[in-house]
């Protein structure tokens, strides 16, 4: 059981790493950032000259900054360990020698659930 929680650990960061770095998930990244960038351009020039309106800027900013916080969170839940991809190797492994094969010729063996996505691209076309 507790090898069964690890392969699925290993299995979601995989998915969670390959849909974060999809263009579409890219360009949602940039569209959370921008607030922040354009607060931090528009507000630096006036902490520079007057550093005590931090004070005032840093609360009307935070919404901004929440929204930067937020599109780093997602990358951060796919991090791998070295475990996980040893994991995934070794299932892989044993499911290509234990699985049945229909077809000689057939691309993969894999379960749905373990196949790679179809590109985000292909989706939205």
């Amino acid at each position: 059981l507790e090898e069964a929680a690890k392969l699925v650990d290993a299995v979601v960061r995989d998915r969670i790493g390959q849909a974060s770095s999809s263009p579409v998930a890219q360009q949602l990244g940039n569209f959370l950032r921008a607030p922040k960038r354009l607060a931090d351009a528009i507000t630096r020039p006036a902490v520079q000259i007057v550093p005590q309106a931090s004070r005032l800027i840093d609360p009307l900013t935070a919404p901004a900054r929440w929204l930067d916080e937020l599109a780093d969170v997602v990358p951060s839940l796919s991090r791998q360990s070295a475990d996980d991809k040893q994991m995934l190797e070794s299932f892989d492994t044993v499911w290509q020698r234990l699985s049945p094969r229909a077809d000689e010729g057939a691309a993969s063996t894999l379960p749905l659930s373990l196949r790679p996505p179809p590109a985000a691209d292909a989706l939205l076309e």
